[in-house]
């Protein structure tokens, strides 16, 4: 008894497991017809274990019957053997699916930790530009800041609040460069 698969067999099964991992049904299919083949080949097991007793049991009265007997016997041993074959070759393709899948799975496992892996990446480095602009656009308001304002040190930018508050300088004025020499005293001299 050969349960060996010959190379064509093999494709025509590799064919099948690409085509039935495309189609959920067609595996559920392939499962139910699994379970019916190793039914089939269950019961031609049970028939044949019977003829083979019954054969040991009653002694045949004729030649004839003897080699009915025999008949059966070789019948239902030839069908058992195409039964098995039938479900061995569709175990085999259900295990191909199997390790198909997991193979795609892990394929797929991999791939979605990349892409997490490269999205967390993007967003941080998405997270740093818009940072790095900030720092940038603080920086320039600063600098004209300390042009209108004309100080940049602490020291210097209260002397020249004292000095704003003590200029005969329209109120609008006044309050607009004491606002300034606030913002540049609350503000960081250097980003973090």
């Amino acid at each position: 008894m050969s349960t060996s698969v010959t190379a064509q067999e093999f494709r025509a099964a590799a064919m099948q497991v690409h085509h039935r991992l495309c189609n959920p049904e067609s595996v559920a299919t392939l499962l139910l017809a699994a379970a019916e083949q190793r039914e089939q080949l269950d019961a031609a097991q049970s028939k044949l274990a019977e003829w083979h007793a019954k054969m040991l049991t009653e002694v045949p009265v004729t030649r004839t019957q003897q080699e009915a007997y025999e008949q059966q016997i070789a019948t239902l041993t030839a069908e058992n053997e195409t039964l098995r074959h039938q479900w061995e070759t569709t175990r085999a393709t259900l295990i191909d699916v199997q390790t198909y899948a997991q193979k795609q799975l892990a394929t797929l496992t991999a791939e979605l930790e990349a892409v997490k892996a490269e999205r967390t990446s993007l967003k941080s480095l998405t997270l740093k530009e818009e940072r790095d602009e900030a720092r940038a656009t603080l920086a320039k308001m600063r600098a004209a800041l300390v042009g209108l304002v004309g100080a940049s040190e602490s020291e210097e930018l209260r002397a020249m609040e004292v000095f704003v508050r003590a200029s005969p300088v329209p109120a609008e004025d006044k309050a607009a460069s004491i606002d300034a020499i606030h913002a540049l005293l609350d503000a960081p001299t250097k980003p973090a």
